[in-house]
């Protein structure tokens, strides 16, 4: 496999912004918490946004790289061999009829 635009997962490097966000924005969010004596929610929850946040940006680089299939091996041809094909029409197969001789 190649790509055909290989700069284009750039663009999936970007998927580590949604996750620098959520970083700060947990911690963030628990200092308020804590101030507030609050209960703290699920992981589950918590990392579910970010993640497919991410996951969504990394398809977008893959995209952009235009991933493309390339065959590199050549398929065996003999070259030592030749064929000729004949076709015909059924009036060539037909008897002609004699010409008559011009000359007489």
């Amino acid at each position: 496999m190649t790509f055909l635009t290989p700069f284009g997962w750039l663009i999936a490097l970007l998927a580590l912004l949604p996750l620098l966000a959520s970083v700060f924005a947990h911690r963030r969010v628990g200092a308020v918490r804590r101030s507030l004596r609050l209960p703290a929610p699920e992981r589950r929850t918590e990392l579910l946004q970010p993640l497919l946040a991410a996951a969504g940006v990394v398809l977008l680089g893959l995209a952009a790289a235009q991933p493309a299939l390339t065959r590199t091996s050549r398929p065996e041809v003999r070259r030592d061999a030749q064929a000729l094909f004949v076709s015909t029409t059924k009036s060539a197969c037909e008897p002609r009829s004699p010409r008559s001789n011009p000359a007489s």
